[in-house]
């Protein structure tokens, strides 16, 4: 991506997150989806996943935030929204491979302790 390119794609991404943290989520998940065909941000996939979230898009939100985890699986707060979509979906055992993962990488969590306990007790 030349430097043109990259200027284009920040200034996509910026407004689309913008627009998403406005509430304007399908104009929002239009100009992240520019901002990514021009050149990928670390970002992107979080912000599109609260985009397609907010029009009600489960299935793409998910998709989007399981490429976010992939690309941020030491990141606690992605981490943990991630284990909680994957419980909410069933995927019990992965959500807490993914919660003991979090957990071994950055310490004890409260949170995700009782998530853990939660998430054992419905797989009972």
């Amino acid at each position: 991506m030349n430097g043109m390119s990259s200027q284009l794609a920040d200034e996509l991404f910026e407004y689309g997150r913008t627009l998403c943290q406005m509430g304007r989520y399908a104009e929002a998940r239009e100009q992240l989806l520019l901002s990514d065909e021009i050149g990928h941000l670390k970002d992107t996939y979080y912000w599109l996943y609260k985009a397609c979230k907010g029009l009600g898009q489960s299935d793409e939100a998910k998709k989007y935030l399981e490429l976010c985890y992939n690309e941020n699986d030491f990141d606690k707060s992605i981490s943990m929204l991630y284990a909680e979509e994957l419980a909410e979906s069933g995927k019990y055992k992965s959500a807490v491979d993914v919660l003991e993962k979090i957990m071994s990488i950055h310490g004890w969590d409260e949170y995700a302790d009782e998530l853990i306990y939660d998430i054992k007790e419905k797989m009972k």
